[in-house]
């Protein structure tokens, strides 16, 4: 028997995330991109239909869901630099450009969004035409065994797993004639970065 080892306790402490730290996880995270669905909710008006209320960031589910679309790409990608030309891939979200970057660049510098897209159409809705007012990101979203659509019914899920992001839109219909691509642009920020 060996005798008793004596350890020194260590203060605990913050310690620093490195930057390298944003681009890495945001390739985990797009790498779970066979298990992303993003989800469509709220069939049901705002108080304020032209005003949709602020997002909760303690959501863990979406309000009243309607459907589970398998997302259809997973991209890193970065900010062009203000002032810089956007490149032939860059897209836009609100005033800022974006464009895509491959895993050879990850480390490059900025490198710290995700860019995930998933399209509805009509024949993904049973009735064919639905208007929804709120959108969320589902990493780790289980269908229940046997089902194999990229276009899952509440019913037909589960378990929702995480959901990452929430948006409350204004009114977006899909229809016979329209359907809606929902772009989701995720930021991995190191955490002082937010405070």
């Amino acid at each position: 028997m060996s005798g008793k080892q004596n350890y020194k306790i260590r203060k605990l402490e913050m310690t620093e995330v490195t930057y390298n730290a944003q681009p890495y996880m945001a390739k985990l995270l797009r790498d779970k991109y066979n298990t992303m669905y993003i989800g469509i909710a709220r069939a049901t008006a705002w108080t304020d239909d032209t005003k949709p209320p602020a997002e909760d960031p303690s959501s863990v589910g979406l309000d009243g869901p309607i459907l589970y679309k398998k997302v259809t790409s997973a991209s890193l990608c970065k900010q062009v630099a203000d002032g810089a030309t956007p490149p032939s891939n860059a897209f836009k979200v609100g005033s800022k450009s974006y464009y895509l970057v491959g895993d050879s660049d990850i480390y490059s510098g900025g490198v710290n969004y995700l860019y995930v897209v998933a399209t509805i159409n009509s024949s993904d809705i049973p009735s064919g035409t639905i208007t929804y007012r709120q959108h969320g990101l589902f990493v780790d979203l289980q269908p229940k065994s046997g089902v194999t659509k990229t276009a899952l019914l509440p019913g037909e899920v589960s378990n929702v797993g995480t959901m990452i992001e929430i948006g409350n839109d204004l009114p977006n219909s899909i229809s016979a004639t329209s359907g809606s691509q929902i772009g989701v642009l995720y930021k991995v920020e190191r955490a002082n970065e937010t405070e």
